[in-house]
């Protein structure tokens, strides 16, 4: 099957799998979500409220799901009536609205300026709760003239512009300050979202922050720059946010029993610095790959210069680390810090100092971009400078010298190479051959093959929690998983980052599920963390998140999300995506290998011209479009039987950890054993060294010389292993 090929037509909608009498008839009108559309217009702005519906009924169900469903149809909608760019929406689902601890993300999307496709992305903070008090979704459609438009929802919903032309002269973290002042509450604390200096310069990655102190960041693909064209600089909720929920105490247990994010709680997702370099996916080739140790090195430089550990609305994990860089003794700096962003802005420009990344860090917070955008951008402009392909100083090795660049994307009048896309950047210097991209939006260029794959098939967009198979990445019991993906055999390999078998099917049942964690509104961190480690199963998560419009049961859950996926498809298509071979040629000898695309495009129901089949547009909006494919799939042959260890002798292993793992089993050391075993008899053997830490050992993912290791690897005299306990993404 060609994976070149692209939907020759837009999806046609069919039938529910539920009856639209029963969606309405069970729960009543008041059941459908509720809409503010805030029509801007130069100095006012016109509301218009009312509850989402539409004649077409898969559309009609696919915003009756709430959270990204709902955000989703609007800009469908839009689409096809061709109203473009349509509006931009902020949704919550009702995993937020009912209050549930650690779901507190509210969904942006649109359709980005930088790209020209829908994207979408979540943010957290006190904005989600405040709003689901007033409505399930904003739309944002106009302009207006005001200078430093600030668009207030007050405490009943009523909506007003207000102009603060003060905002227009500060950089992004003092909006935030002053908009605190002006309309937080007697804590000062206030939902809402601003933008940065560089949306003003109309920077196509310009990105969101929210109003906590220090700010974090949404909105991949220019979703700031497509804020500011409204003309608003910010977005206040000042209403109070919803009551916790009664199921509030069980469930916090429950996220206290998963040691994995436990392990994401002390590492704020940092941790994953280390694994990463023990596969060799941490830098560039153009930088260079950052080694375990130096890894290891920035680990330790996050624990020390951490300040404190933040969690979302009633999460027991304070995964959120604010740091300061260590160069600061004046007490000001505070700042958060994540895997991607620090990975994006460090090794891969040649910089291994944690404060040098830091201080790049701090600069896209100050101007308002994307960090992972902007590092790609500024490996591109180092790499065309080092070839003396584009003017200026040299880039690596230098954060001043980045910094500065990144500075300049916020002053006015000032054109930088550094404002165009990373396509165009990449034409203009000649370096398209060092392109990392996928439908215009930067990506992870790693070994992992689901990774790769996960990251060119979405339709949102390559962010971690939603391209990257997070169940695969992070380990776990083979058995367990082989469970939830039931009734989708996984062949021999699935669970080899390397190894292309089972690939497809295994990024085709993440993006369900990603897909249905982020319609809620709900931590994906979270929900991975317990279904990884056995405290959920899957129908115990559909339970507790899936809207009240779906029945009981994990596999309509995912049957949702599957319809919503080639929705999102239909709207790329309306939107004209361009052909794959030109836009990510470095990606086809990957994609190409049986197991990736083939079988992903098998169970997605993609033609072999990548249009959705018939039999998937028979069965959309039924629980059956899970089973597309599935009679079609290659049969898994059995697993081949380990190899026999031959004869053993005494030997030593030297083991490092890091993260969550080295607190409680060190950092380094060594076991002594009969010689060759099994990576599964090596973690038994170290558990009963250190019985304090047998939860996350055995939990461990094992690397060796580059490579992740499989339960039944044999580990022989002389091997060096790195350990490391984590939930992919972040």
């Amino acid at each position: 099957m060609s994976c070149w090929g692209f939907w020759g037509r837009p999806v046609r909608a069919r039938s529910y799998w539920i009856p639209q009498k029963r969606l309405l008839g069970k729960y009543g009108e008041e059941f459908r979500p509720r809409v503010i559309r805030a029509r801007l217009k130069p100095r006012t702005v016109q509301t218009v409220r009312e509850r989402w519906r539409h004649d077409e009924p898969n559309l009609d169900r696919a915003g009756c799901l709430g959270g990204a469903g709902l955000a989703l149809a609007q800009s469908l909608a839009a689409a096809r009536a061709s109203c473009h760019p349509g509006p931009l929406t902020v949704a919550v689902g009702e995993a937020v609205r009912g209050g549930l601890p650690t779901a507190d993300r509210a969904t942006v999307a649109g359709i980005s300026p930088l790209t020209g496709l829908f994207v979408d992305g979540q943010i957290g903070g006190r904005l989600a709760r405040r709003l689901a008090r007033v409505c399930d979704a904003l739309c944002l459609e106009g302009h207006t003239e005001l200078l430093g438009a600030v668009l207030v929802i007050g405490a009943e919903g009523e909506l007003r512009l207000a102009s603060h032309p003060a905002l227009l002269e500060a950089q992004l973290p003092a909006r935030g300050d002053f908009l605190r002042s002006v309309y937080g509450d007697s804590e000062g604390s206030l939902g809402g979202l601003v933008v940065g200096p560089a949306a003003d310069q109309g920077v196509g990655y310009a990105c969101l922050a929210n109003l906590s102190s220090p700010p974090s960041f949404s909105g991949r693909g220019g979703l700031g720059l497509r804020f500011r064209e409204l003309g608003l600089v910010a977005l206040v909720v000042t209403c109070q946010p919803v009551a916790a929920s009664s199921k509030a105490e069980a469930l916090r247990a429950s996220l206290a029993r998963s040691p994995r994010l436990a392990a994401r709680g002390l590492g704020g997702t940092l941790e994953m610095l280390g694994a990463f370099a023990a596969v060799g996916d941490l830098g560039s080739p153009a930088a260079g790959k950052l080694s375990p140790a130096a890894a290891r090195e920035l680990e330790a430089a996050a624990a020390r210069q951490t300040l404190e550990r933040l969690a979302c609305a009633g999460c027991p994990t304070a995964c959120r680390h604010i740091v300061m860089r260590a160069s600061q003794t004046d007490g000001k700096g505070r700042q958060g810090a994540r895997f991607s962003s620090v990975a994006a802005l460090g090794a891969s420009l040649q910089l291994e100092s944690f404060d040098d990344a830091l201080e790049l860090l701090a600069t896209c917070g100050e101007v308002g971009v994307d960090a992972r955008e902007a590092g790609a951008l500024l490996a591109l402009l180092a790499t065309a400078r080092q070839a003396g392909r584009a003017p200026g100083p040299p880039l690596f090795g230098s954060a001043s010298a980045c910094a500065a660049e990144l500075r300049a994307l916020g002053d006015a009048g000032r054109d930088t190479l550094l404002s165009r896309s990373a396509r165009d950047l990449a034409h203009e210097t000649g370096l398209t051959d060092h392109l990392r991209e996928a439908r215009g939006l930067a990506v992870r260029e790693v070994s992992s093959l689901a990774g790769l794959l996960g990251q060119w098939v979405s339709a949102r967009g390559a962010d971690p929690m939603r391209s990257f198979p997070f169940l695969a990445e992070s380990g776990g019991d083979s058995a367990r998983l082989a469970e939830l993906f039931a009734p989708v055999d996984l062949p021999p390999g699935s669970f080899d980052p390397r190894d292309p078998a089972g690939k497809g099917r295994l990024v085709w049942w993440h993006e369900n599920l990603a897909t249905m964690i982020d319609v809620s509104g709900f931590c994906a961190f979270s929900a991975a963390g317990l279904v990884s480690d056995g405290v959920f199963g899957l129908d115990d998560l559909a339970a507790l998140l899936a809207p009240r419009c779906l029945p009981s049961g994990g596999r309509e859950w995912l049957a949702a999300g599957a319809l919503l996926v080639l929705l999102q498809r239909e709207l790329l298509a309306l939107l004209g995506v361009p052909g794959p071979v030109e836009e990510a040629p470095w990606l086809a000898p990957f994609l190409e290998l049986p197991g990736m695309y083939d079988e992903y495009a098998l169970l997605r129901g993609l033609d072999q011209n990548s249009a959705v089949s018939e039999e998937a547009l028979a069965r959309m909006g039924q629980a059956a479009l899970l089973d597309v494919g599935l009679e079609s799939l290659a049969p898994c042959a059995p697993p081949e039987l380990p190899l026999a260890p031959g004869p053993r002798s005494l030997g030593r292993l030297r083991w490092r950890a890091s993260g969550a793992l080295a607190e409680d089993l060190g950092a380094a050391g060594q076991l002594e054993a009969d010689l060759p075993i099994t990576v599964s008899d090596f973690l038994a053997a170290l558990a009963h060294q250190g019985p304090s830490a047998r939860a996350l050992i055995e939990r461990a993912l094992v690397h060796s010389q580059g490579r992740r290791l499989g339960a039944k690897d044999l580990l022989h005299e002389g091997a060096e292993l790195d350990l490391v306990v984590l939930i992919s993404g972040g």
